[in-house]
């Protein structure tokens, strides 16, 4: 995975904005979390799937089996996560959504229970 990201092609979205989409439709809608077992360990989204961003490539086919739905990809700041959304595109993936600022941003514009790491 690189660095060299379009960002105009990835769908972001305000955490704020995605709690709304996922109000009015939760069953649509899946997080995946791509932060390492530690800062999982921490904190997370209430039922979101969790695949580390480094073994993401050896697990394209579970990630297949939500491909029906919306995934919401979220890493600490949405760096990692814009990085794991542009390899999933180029392997054909769609219906991706970057929670923009990570779980930083959804512990500060949604749920401040959320506990955050310092890493």
């Amino acid at each position: 995975m690189t660095n060299n990201i379009d960002r105009s092609k990835i769908n972001c979205k305000e955490p704020s904005r995605i709690k709304k989409m996922i109000e009015s439709g939760s069953d649509r809608y899946v997080f995946l979390d791509v932060r390492e077992v530690q800062e999982r360990e921490i904190s997370n989204i209430d039922g979101s799937e969790h695949i580390p961003m480094n073994t993401i490539p050896q697990n394209l086919d579970k990630l297949k089996s939500l491909d029906d739905k919306e995934i919401v990809v979220y890493c600490q700041h949405g760096v990692r996560s814009l990085m794991v959304i542009d390899f999933l595109q180029s392997a054909g993936f769609e219906n991706l959504i970057n929670l923009d600022g990570g779980i930083c941003q959804w512990a500060e514009q949604v749920d401040p229970s959320v506990q955050l790491c310092r890493l």
